[in-house]
């Protein structure tokens, strides 16, 4: 049948191809540099995503710093308005506070009034 050596190493190929597979960002295992690549069609704007995104590592931070806070507006600034690609995706509509008065409906029980 087939050698030892040669049973193991198609296992080792099957499990780095299937490792790879389950990583995201295509494999790059969550590199963040490849992501940013995705913006070349603008000037400058992959710099500023990688120092966003890799350097100062912007999106993971709780309180955002004033160099964050910069590198995301000349990011918007240079792409038309696009979001980085590192920062967390907000549900716009569970994470707006609602516009609408909370206002108690009437009681339902019988009116004392004559008609």
């Amino acid at each position: 049948m087939f050698s030892r050596s040669f049973i193991i190493t198609l296992f080792a190929i099957i499990a780095l191809v299937s490792a790879k597979k389950d990583k995201p960002n295509g494999g790059n295992g969550g590199n963040k540099k490849a992501v940013c690549k995705d913006f070349k069609a603008f000037k400058g704007a992959v710099g500023l995503c990688n120092a966003y995104c890799t350097a100062q590592k912007c999106a993971e931070k709780a309180t955002p710093t004033k160099s964050c806070l910069n590198l995301k507006k000349k990011f918007a600034s240079r792409t038309e308005g696009a979001a980085l690609p590192c920062d967390p995706v907000v549900d716009d509509i569970s994470a707006a506070p609602s516009a609408t008065p909370v206002v108690e409906s009437p009681s339902m029980a019988p009116s004392t009034t004559p008609v």
